[in-house]
């Protein structure tokens, strides 16, 4: 006699959830990122050095302000 088949462990979790203040600080880094890569490469400023700063920064200061769980 065959036993029944049962679910793998990873299927019982169920959706992954992202908290929102990382999802925004994530999406604001990116945005920055993408700006001072465009600005970089038009030549009109060069902050590479100050970039991954810059990056954190904004993106920290976007997931403190973003209303969430805390």
């Amino acid at each position: 006699m065959t036993e029944p088949a049962t679910a793998s462990p990873a299927s019982q979790l169920g959706p992954l959830e992202i908290h929102p203040k990382v999802a925004f600080g994530t999406l604001a880094g990116i945005v920055v990122h993408a700006f001072i890569q465009m600005a970089r490469a038009h030549g009109w400023i060069d902050l590479s050095a100050d970039e991954p700063t810059i990056i954190l920064s904004v993106s920290a200061l976007v997931a403190y302000y973003v209303p969430g769980v805390s």
